[in-house]
């Protein structure tokens, strides 16, 4: 990577541990809509919803932790942190009909982020990572003075 940068992890300071153990859920469209449509009607409706949304993959276990990166419209490479979440507690069993399958509490200690922190990012891996695997290639773009809150189509 040429240029200054700020690297992701110099604003949120995880630790070794959280950096190891954390996924990345990357959320960006479906059949029907985009997660940047649904998170202007209600960022629940992507926190809670595409970021913790089951079909036939598991992509939570109770104890882990995931971050949720919104893909931005006009730019692919730009990314919306909206919540980092624990997930608590399994709300659909596996094999169910597909929807929200995990209950998170959200960490409260970075939520001054939520909404705010925009991430530059040339997703080239599946939907679901480990934020070990990618932390070096997630650099700061801005930070918002406020949530988004604007329509950027």
């Amino acid at each position: 990577m040429s240029g200054s940068f700020i690297a992701l992890n110099s604003v949120l300071h995880l630790s070794k541990h959280e950096l190891d153990t954390m996924k990345v859920r990357f959320v960006d469209r479906n059949e029907e809509t985009t997660a940047y449509k649904e998170y202007m009607k209600s960022p629940s409706n992507v926190n809670d919803g595409w970021f913790l949304w089951r079909t036939k993959i598991d992509r939570f276990r109770i104890g882990e932790s995931g971050m949720c990166l919104m893909r931005l419209p006009k730019n692919s490479d730009l990314w919306l942190l909206t919540t980092i979440k624990t997930i608590v507690r399994e709300l659909a069993p596996k094999g169910s009909v597909p929807g929200p399958a995990y209950m998170g509490e959200e960490w409260s200690s970075l939520r001054s982020f939520y909404g705010r922190l925009i991430i530059r990012y040339h997703k080239s891996r599946p939907v679901l990572v480990r934020l070990n695997t990618i932390i070096d290639d997630l650099t700061v773009d801005s930070i918002l003075s406020s949530a988004v809150t604007w329509n950027m189509e």
